[in-house]
């Protein structure tokens, strides 16, 4: 129960409660020697102390443990996410050239598993290196297949940071003599992602707020003009399979 409560207060932007629980679960663990749920705890410490931007250190101490204990009992799923996650680590740390491979194996375990959830999560994973590498056509493929997958399962967290990373990654390219047209299909997607973060009552980790400050500032400022406040507001009450299919249907069309 414990356990649980801290991955909902990590959800909700509670970082310091979220930690303080998961290393009193850890303490409980260790002490029972329950290998599984160590190596569980270990994992979601890196991810909190990682998603609220604190020391990489302690990041690295935590996850490596916890890695080390997966692989000891070939847990593939828990390793699959283990290496996506490696692979942000990685790319935070602006080893891009690193990144990639072992996000890749995390995704080859997901599709092999027919993991949807973990795949989505892969393929988002891979949109960021693409989007740091600055190969725009790779990154919005990558956020689509991505989103397909996490709509398929209804993992709405990942629905929203998959919009949200769409939503910037458009912005971020927007040639200067369609910036308005740019930033009105960029808020149409970041309406949904809004009306998603309302419903589950979620903030942005500070991890995604600081990968795309930029364009999230262009994003939020721009919303108080008219035609770009009504794209969002259509973003907002359309459904994400509608929001997609909208995408696919503007990418089709000839110079777009």
């Amino acid at each position: 129960m414990q356990f649980h409560m801290a991955l909902i207060d990590f959800e909700q932007g509670k970082y310091q409660k979220a930690l303080a629980g998961l290393y009193q679960c850890l303490s409980i663990s260790r002490q029972m020697e329950g290998l599984s749920n160590t190596a569980d705890t270990l994992f979601n410490i890196a991810r909190v102390l990682f998603y609220s931007l604190n020391d990489m250190a302690q990041v690295h101490t935590y996850f490596d443990e916890g890695m080390r204990l997966f692989q000891a009992w070939d847990d593939k799923e828990s390793i699959a996410y283990c290496l996506v996650f490696s692979g942000l680590i990685a790319l935070q740390e602006d080893d891009i050239v690193g990144a990639q491979p072992v996000i890749e194996q995390g995704l080859a375990l997901f599709r092999e598993m027919r993991h949807r959830h973990g795949t989505a999560h892969a393929l988002y994973a891979l949109a960021k290196v693409a989007t740091r590498e600055q190969q725009v056509a790779r990154a919005y493929a990558l956020y689509q297949e991505s989103l397909t997958e996490a709509i398929v399962v209804g993992d709405k967290l990942q629905i929203l940071s998959g919009f949200e990373g769409f939503a910037c990654l458009i912005v971020e390219n927007a040639d200067r003599q369609h910036v308005e047209h740019s930033s009105m299909m960029a808020a149409r997607l970041w309406g949904q992602a809004g009306k998603l973060r309302e419903q589950m009552q979620v903030p942005r980790y500070p991890y995604e707020q600081a990968f795309s400050s930029d364009a999230i500032t262009i994003l939020t400022g721009s919303l108080h003009e008219p035609k770009i406040a009504s794209e969002y507001e259509q973003g907002h009450a359309m459904t994400a399979e509608q929001i997609l299919n909208w995408w696919r249907e503007l990418r089709s069309q000839p110079g777009v």
